[in-house]
């Protein structure tokens, strides 16, 4: 992931953004909303219809499976904490973030290996020249 992230660092030309706008915009700096959308609409994949958001959707799904904490489970969404608790828990939980991501990658590499659920894999992009 690392290496991942230093590419997209290069590529980014000094944006503080991992996925700038390729076009100046006052509206958005980076990416649109909607551009993964357009582009996932784009592939022959044969899945019912999706949006790249249902992908947050089911990672909370999963870490609620996988016992993560409602609290932490959030968190790692980025989600603000509304009511008392968002007001007076200013703590970062990095650690128990950190745990429940691990937990999350390892429930995605079982899934890669084929294990936990069969796992239809996305027909490969022909690249172009």
């Amino acid at each position: 992931m690392v290496e991942w992230l230093n590419e997209l660092k290069v590529r980014a030309c000094g944006s503080p953004h991992v996925f700038p706008a390729r076009r100046a915009t006052k509206r958005f700096p980076h990416v649109s909303p909607d551009t993964l959308n357009v582009a996932l609409s784009s592939l022959a994949h044969g899945l019912e219809h999706f949006a790249v958001h249902d992908f947050r959707r089911t990672m909370r799904s999963e870490l609620s499976s996988l016992g993560v904490p409602p609290h932490i489970a959030e968190r790692c969404l980025n989600h603000a904490i509304r009511g008392v608790e968002g007001t007076y828990d200013r703590h970062s939980h990095f650690e128990e973030r950190k745990h429940a991501l691990g937990v999350w990658a390892d429930l995605l590499q079982a899934l890669e290996r084929g294990e936990k659920y069969k796992v239809v894999p996305l027909p490969a992009r022909e690249r172009s020249s």
